[in-house]
């Protein structure tokens, strides 16, 4: 397990400002965690948020916390340690069925998987949700054996995982069909845990981890399930794109590299459906569950199945075994899951070495240098209007209100600002702000009215607030 480990670890930590600034939900997360960390709430802005779950935003915190620095490169920290969790995860489960071996396939697989290697340097939540969830299948697997705490672990892991993603409670119907393959299997074993004390008492921890939170969304808002709420109409109203029903089964190659997918689906698929191998029917399901279920939908994107990808590392492990096992007196034949590996290893690197040395997010870097002028030239109780509210916050270290809809609402808006943010990159930018920019002439930035920050892609104007009231005075017809 060690070699995995490692290669994770210095991928991560190395590449943690890979992508230059973060990107609208990881300012999201970090901007959380700053204020967690400051002891001003859970609030972004000084706005209370009702929306994102608490452990990554915790996390933040804590890294926050233990390192002494708020940076883009210490919030990400906990990405790396929730990937390094996911291995080991895959790992002991694997090894304590299949050997060691089977075991260090499977997690050097996962390490592997461009999808996961490319999420490991986003702070987003994926890779903690991945790590749980996995968890929490892996302990469930368990527990149906040995009983006991394992069932208080597997509740404990699904309670986290929830407070990382509201997907989680696609858990539900995974936990379901596990128990009825689990009945079908070994009936009297089934009944035998059903009267056992621990498989009743063991949802208790799931509630004392959940219930601060729900309890806090409660007073916040007055609907414990405000953020459930909002999750479960994002995707299906979110009609940006519409992908066809098989996305995700020709995502599967770029996410895992031909050769991953190759040894994932088909060692999944043989070891569930005709080795019969209790492991890996629990992670086909789990991994139908998920891809299935997000199917569904029109918008499709890989980063929703990535909790998937250690259920399909389970796959690669059954494939090593049951192929060397079966030509284990054939050296060359017995080597071919070896050289799959490490010709996965190979497409990986290229493809997730282009992501970390080419991929940038809008508005690198000039962006930032704007930000980091008003850091400068303001007081710490200044107020920015910004179409990407959550990025200008974090990298400002002030007040920044969201642009409003409507032209109306942003003239009364800025009497609470002192200066105006205007992209070329932000999607969501009201057309009204890139009017507000037209009648800027050379003059005004001499004269200190704005600041233009650009380079060979992305522009950032700032414009002080009292320019932009007087350039819309005076386009408004005299009575």
């Amino acid at each position: 397990m060690g070699l995995p480990l490692v290669l994770v670890g210095l991928v991560g930590f190395w590449n943690l400002g890979a992508h230059g600034m973060l990107i609208w939900d990881e300012a999201e997360y970090a901007s959380l965690g700053r204020s967690l960390a400051n002891g001003e709430g859970y609030q972004i802005s000084g706005v209370v948020n009702a929306i994102r779950p608490p452990l990554l935003p915790l996390s933040v915190a804590a890294a926050f916390a233990a390192t002494g620095l708020q940076t883009d490169w210490t919030a990400k920290i906990p990405i790396v340690l929730f990937g390094l969790a996911a291995i080991v995860a895959v790992y002991w489960i694997v090894r304590r069925q299949w050997g060691p071996w089977p075991a260090f396939a499977a997690a050097w697989s996962l390490a592997a998987f461009p999808e996961f290697a490319t999420r490991l340097v986003l702070l987003l939540s994926e890779v903690p949700f991945m790590a749980l969830y996995a968890a929490a299948l892996f302990s469930f697997y368990v527990a149906f054996q040995r009983g006991g705490q394992w069932f208080f672990w597997g509740w404990a892991f699904f309670a986290l995982a929830l407070s990382t993603r509201y997907t989680a409670l696609l858990f539900g119907p995974t936990l379901i069909l596990v128990f009825l393959y689990e009945c079908v299997l070994d009936r009297k074993r089934v009944l035998e845990r059903l009267r056992s004390r621990a498989i009743w008492a063991a949802p208790s921890i799931a509630l004392l981890i959940l219930a601060p939170w729900y309890w806090r969304q409660w007073l916040v808002s007055g609907d414990a399930l405000v953020g459930v709420k909002y999750a479960a109409t994002q995707i299906p109203t979110y009609n940006v794109a519409a992908m066809p029903w098989w996305f995700y089964f020709a995502s599967a190659f770029p996410a895992m590299t031909a050769a991953g997918a190759l040894l994932a689906v088909g060692g999944l698929t043989h070891g569930a459906l005709i080795a019969r191998k209790r492991l890996a029917v629990y992670a086909l399901i789990a991994a139908t569950v998920i891809v299935g279920w997000h199917t569904r939908y029109d918008y499709k994107e890989v980063r929703l199945v990535t909790a998937a990808l250690p259920m399909l590392a389970v796959g690669v492990g059954w494939a090593v075994k049951a192929w060397t096992d079966r030509w284990s007196t054939h050296r060359f034949v017995k080597a071919i899951p070896t050289l799959l590996l490490l010709l996965m290893t190979a497409q990986s690197i290229l493809a997730t070495g282009a992501q970390y040395r080419f991929a940038r997010a809008l508005g690198e870097p000039s962006f930032v240098d704007a930000m980091t002028f008003i850091r400068g030239a303001t007081d710490q109780d200044a107020t920015l209007i910004a179409p990407n509210q959550p990025q200008a916050h974090w990298y400002s270290q002030r007040r920044c209100l969201p642009a409003p809809a409507t032209p109306k609402e942003f003239r009364r808006r800025l009497d609470e600002a002192d200066w105006v943010v205007i992209t070329n990159f932000e999607r969501g930018q009201p057309p009204y702000l890139s009017e507000a920019a037209k009648g800027l002439r050379p003059a005004d930035t001499f004269q200190g009215s704005a600041r233009i920050f650009k380079d060979d892609r992305y522009k950032t104007v700032l414009l002080r607030s009292e320019w932009v009231r007087a350039q819309i005075d005076a386009a408004e017809p005299k009575p």
